[in-house]
């Protein structure tokens, strides 16, 4: 996660600090799967069906360190928005924030509520150009703002980001950074034979991340903001 040198020092800084988060949740996450803390079994509801099952829920600890990851990203963009107006020559104030739209007219009430007041016109173009409501690939993934925005709201304002232990099939699912993985075994014509691969791993308990793995999950958005969004805005400081 490096940043471009004319970037403000600031943003850099909280950029950095997120990766040290990022960098300890994953590493965390690996010795958790070395204790081989689940245990995979057949569902009693489900022909040729499997669950994972653990006697205790994943530690708060996990859900501690990516909600302390999320907010030094989601200061990133505000921060941003701060040096933008500084740098286009006029005094920034509190009603200054980087807006996250999911729909047009959140993104008309921001404009309205002077979200970017001061910021270059141009600025101001590519800020909403990331914006959700205005991506133009088509894609069934969440847009990485919208994993980002809806996370840092319920870890800021509601409660931990809980996680929980999900099952899933490779290739299916986005191969995790952090899992424990099984092969199972299949009945074929009276005789057991080696079936698909299956991966427990952590994922956020709900909301729009909750089939990505949560290590996955941080690395999209820090992608996204870092390498896709962060380096386009140089050309302003």
């Amino acid at each position: 996660m490096s940043m471009p040198e004319r970037i403000p020092q600031q943003i850099q800084w909280k950029f950095y600090r997120a990766k040290q988060h990022y960098d300890e949740l994953r590493d965390v996450l690996r010795e958790y799967w070395k204790s081989t803390p689940v245990k995979l079994n057949k569902d009693p509801h489900t022909p040729d069906g499997y669950i994972v099952q653990s006697e205790t829920d994943p530690p708060a600890r996990f859900g501690l360190i990516a909600g302390d990851f999320l907010q030094n990203v989601r200061s990133c963009l505000d921060y941003l928005v701060w040096q933008l107006v500084i740098a286009n020559g006029e005094t920034p104030n509190r009603v200054n924030q980087f807006p996250v739209c999911d729909s047009t007219g959140k993104w008309k009430e921001n404009m309205e509520r002077n979200r970017l007041a001061g910021v270059h016109p141009d600025a101001v173009d590519l800020i909403r150009s990331f914006q959700p409501c205005f991506d133009e690939e088509s894609t069934t993934a969440p847009h990485p703002l919208s994993v980002l925005e809806e996370l840092v709201n319920e870890n800021k304002h509601r409660q931990v980001l809980f996680t929980a232990i999900a099952l899933g099939q490779f290739p299916s699912v986005r191969p995790p950074v952090a899992f424990a993985e099984y092969q199972v075994t299949r009945m074929r014509d009276g005789k057991e034979v080696p079936g698909e691969r299956l991966v427990a791993f952590l994922t956020f308990k709900g909301g729009i991340a909750h089939k990505l793995e949560v290590v996955s999950a941080l690395e999209i958005v820090s992608n996204f903001i870092g390498y896709d969004m962060l380096p386009q805005f140089e050309k302003f400081f």
